[in-house]
């Protein structure tokens, strides 16, 4: 997996590429936080280069979501995949994340 953070006018772009599993996901939360308990800002999430997502890269979506409601800011998600999305939709994630 490969991600990047980029500062935008109104926030920070997460683009992630490649697969987002067990291993990936606990790597990426670590500088996820970092980024974002130091300057706690909205985040847009682009998941155009995904290629796979387990149950934790799910989970890890959903903990970056809930993080911005605490802290009072938005988190969306964009361009997803069909087949992601999908299955998103079928488990019903779709009703858990903003997607754009």
């Amino acid at each position: 997996m490969v991600y990047s953070f980029n500062k935008s006018g109104s926030g920070y772009i997460l683009k992630i590429e490649g697969d987002l599993d067990l291993y990936s996901s606990y790597n990426l939360k670590e500088d996820v936080k970092k980024v974002f308990l130091s300057d706690p800002d909205n985040i847009l999430v682009d998941l155009s280069g995904l290629n796979y997502i387990d149950s934790a890269g799910i989970g890890f979506l959903i903990d970056i979501k809930k993080s911005t409601i605490q802290h009072n800011k938005k988190c969306e998600f964009k361009n997803i995949p069909a087949d992601i999305l999908r299955m998103f939709r079928s488990i019903r994630v779709d009703t858990i994340l903003e997607i754009k």
